[in-house]
C-alpha cells in the first residue's frame, strides 16, 4: 500500500506559506501607506500651525497702523511694520477701495456719476471686501443683514467708517465721487488731488484743494486710511492670504480701534489645507 500523505503536504505547505507571505507583504504595504499618510497629515497641521502663528504675528505687527494718518499707495509703513516677514516675498492690495455694489444703495448706484464710472469700469468695479456704511445702504439692505445674522446691533460689520482711501482710488473714481458731491471743476480739482497724493496729507489739506470744509459729507465716503488689506505670501511651498479689517472705535467713526483678521486662505496647487 502506498502511502501519500508526504505527497500532499509538500504543496500544500507551500500554499499556505505563500497564502500567509501574501497576508504578511499585504499587512505590511498598509501598516506602510497608513505612516505615509499619517506623516503627511502630521506635516500639514505643522505648516497650518507655524501659518497660523505667522498671520497672528502679523496682525500684532499690524495694529501700528492705527496711529498713522494716511494709508499711502507705497505701503512703506506696513513694510516697515511687518518684521515677521522678512525673508518672505509678499503683496499688500488695499481691497476695499471702490463700490461693493450689494451693500449700497440705488442713490448712489443709479447716480449719474456712478453711473457713468460704472460703465467704464463695470468688470473691476466691485470690491472684495467692505463695511456697511448706513450712510450710503437702503434700510433694506441693513434689515436682510439683521436677518442673516439674527440680531440687530451689528457692529463693526455695519459702521460709519468711509468706504474708500483716496491714495487707492483711480482718478475716474474720485472724479466720479467729486461729481457726486455736485463739487464744482471736478476734473481740475482731480489733478491737483493726484499731484497732491505724491506725499502724505491730512483731510484739511484733501479739503483746500476741493475748496470745502473740513466736516463736508465728502469726508463720509472718502478718507485716508484703508478699510480691508488682503496680504499673499509663500511659506512652505503654500500660498497663503490673510485679510485684515480695520475696526473703527465704536465712539469715533474715524479712528481705528484695532486690525483684526477677517479671512485666509491656504493653498497648495489645487488643494486647500
Amino acid at each position: 500500500m502506498i502511502n501519500n500523505e508526504s505527497g500532499f503536504s509538500t504543496p500544500l505547505a507551500m500554499t499556505v506559506i505563500f497564502s500567509l507571505s501574501v497576508i504578511v507583504m499585504s499587512l505590511s504595504l498598509f501598516v506602510y501607506a497608513s505612516q505615509r499618510k499619517i506623516i503627511s497629515y502630521e506635516n500639514k497641521i505643522e505648516i497650518r500651525n507655524s501659518i497660523d502663528l505667522l498671520i497672528s504675528e502679523m496682525e500684532r505687527e499690524i495694529q501700528g497702523l492705527k496711529e498713522i494718518k494716511c494709508d499711502t499707495d507705497d505701503d512703506h509703513e506696513i513694510i516697515n511694520l511687518l518684521n515677521c516677514l522678512t525673508g518672505y516675498e509678499y503683496t499688500v492690495c488695499d481691497v476695499s477701495t471702490g463700490l461693493k455694489r450689494k451693500f449700497l444703495s440705488d442713490r448712489i448706484l443709479c447716480d449719474k456719476a456712478f453711473d457713468r464710472y460704472l460703465s467704464m469700469h463695470d468688470e473691476d468695479a466691485d470690491v472684495s471686501y467692505a463695511w456697511v456704511n448706513p450712510q450710503f445702504a437702503d434700510e433694506k439692505i441693513i434689515e436682510d443683514l439683521q436677518k442673516e445674522h439674527k440680531k440687530e446691533n451689528l457692529f463693526p460689520l455695519i459702521n460709519s467708517f468711509p468706504l474708500m482711501n483716496i491714495y487707492r482710488m483711480n482718478d475716474d473714481l474720485v472724479k466720479a465721487v467729486i461729481d457726486f458731491y455736485r463739487i464744482e471743476e471736478a476734473e481740475r480739482k482731480t489733478s491737483e488731488l493726484r499731484s497732491l497724493l505724491g506725499r502724505e496729507c491730512e483731510i484739511k489739506d484733501i479739503a483746500r484743494v476741493l475748496e470745502i470744509g473740513e466736516g463736508h459729507p465728502f469726508f463720509d465716503l472718502v478718507g485716508t486710511k484703508t478699510a480691508f488689506f488682503e496680504f499673499c505670501f509663500e511659506k512652505d511651498g503654500y500660498e497663503v492670504k490673510a485679510v485684515f479689517a480695520a475696526v473703527p472705535d465704536v465712539n469715533d467713526k474715524k479712528k481705528i480701534s484695532r486690525y483684526m483678521l477677517i479671512d485666509k486662505t491656504v493653498m497648495k496647487k489645487e488643494s486647500i489645507i
